[in-house]
């Protein structure tokens, strides 16, 4: 089974630059048999992006996304516009949505259904920051992301889903989570993905990434943890030595 590599490009490279980066992950990644390949360009250059990566093993993620299906909503950007850019994913709830545009669990709630709606498969973020996590509260952090995220929303059990659990604290710094960690974080997120829906829909349609200032040096811990299903990268994923390290530390 292949495991999921999630490069988000965040607001960096030009449009040049993400169609160089995007032609040689398609040459020396895509191909790759144990990783699923997916990349989070900015909103102006997926459509270039795409182009690239037609025809290959690769897919594309909206970084973002707005909570209604249409209207008069300027500079937003709506689940279809993703979907007719050639996006088969979209990135909601990241801990910089959340922390820097004050995004809450009820709107993050309103842009899963509109990922779903538009025939997209959500990547939500859930996470605590250092204070939450120096009070013991990651449990009911993420608990209370899920629930009030996920409540619901049409298309679930249906519909496939990745939680990519990312803890603030350790997004573009040096710490990151001890990869033995990932158990509890794992049962926690499994516990409230079966009360919402069932057991059923968690073991077929869920998967769980880590996120969290991953390098090419401790990826492969995280590889071979079985409580992983893969990574979503940041600053690693923005040039292809960094990238490549990561994803052939799944040991192709």
């Amino acid at each position: 089974m292949k495991k999921i590599l999630v490069a988000n490009w965040k607001m960096n490279l030009s449009g040049s630059q993400s169609v160089s980066l995007a032609e040689k992950i398609k040459k020396r990644i895509s191909g790759f048999s144990k990783v699923k390949l997916i990349l989070a360009p900015a909103f102006p250059f997926l459509n270039q992006t795409e182009k690239i990566i037609s025809g290959s093993a690769v897919s594309l993620a909206g970084q973002n996304l707005a909570p209604w299906k249409e209207g008069d909503y300027t500079g937003e950007v709506s689940a279809d516009n993703l979907k007719e850019v050639g996006c088969s994913y979209a990135i909601v709830g990241h801990a910089e949505r959340r922390g820097y545009f004050n995004e809450n669990n009820d709107l993050i709630n309103k842009k899963i259904d509109q990922t779903l709606s538009a025939g997209l498969t959500p990547i939500l973020c859930v996470g605590e920051n250092y204070r939450e996590k120096e009070k013991k509260q990651t449990g009911s952090v993420l608990g209370r992301q899920i629930r009030e995220g996920l409540q619901k929303i049409k298309g679930f059990p249906e519909a496939d889903l990745i939680i990519a659990y990312e803890p603030v604290w350790a997004i573009g710094g040096e710490k990151s989570l001890a990869p033995e960690e990932m158990q509890s974080i794992f049962m926690t997120i499994k516990k409230n993905l079966t009360n919402l829906y069932s057991e059923k829909f968690f073991d077929e349609k869920v998967k769980v990434l880590y996120g969290g200032s991953v390098d090419g040096d401790k990826a492969s811990a995280f590889w071979e943890n079985d409580f992983v299903d893969g990574l979503l990268v940041g600053g690693a994923g923005l040039n292809f030595d960094s990238l490549y390290k990561v994803a052939v530390a799944n040991r192709l």
